[in-house]
């Protein structure tokens, strides 16, 4: 059985669960910022690795 691309479907799905996923980071992190805490750290870090998997698409 041979592995196959996904396709640009896949692909659009992926950007699509990233950039929603940004769109629930931004204000999560903004209420964050008041608490300096490793939450915070942590959810940059995922907003930072989400910005990053965006822009890889571009």
């Amino acid at each position: 059985m041979a592995l196959t691309y996904p396709g640009i479907d896949a692909e659009r799905n992926r950007l699509y669960f990233y950039h929603q996923m940004n769109k629930k980071l931004v204000p999560l992190i903004s209420c964050l910022e008041d608490h300096e805490s490793e939450i915070l750290e942590y959810y940059q870090e995922v907003k930072d690795m989400t910005d990053t998997q965006i822009n890889s698409f571009q």
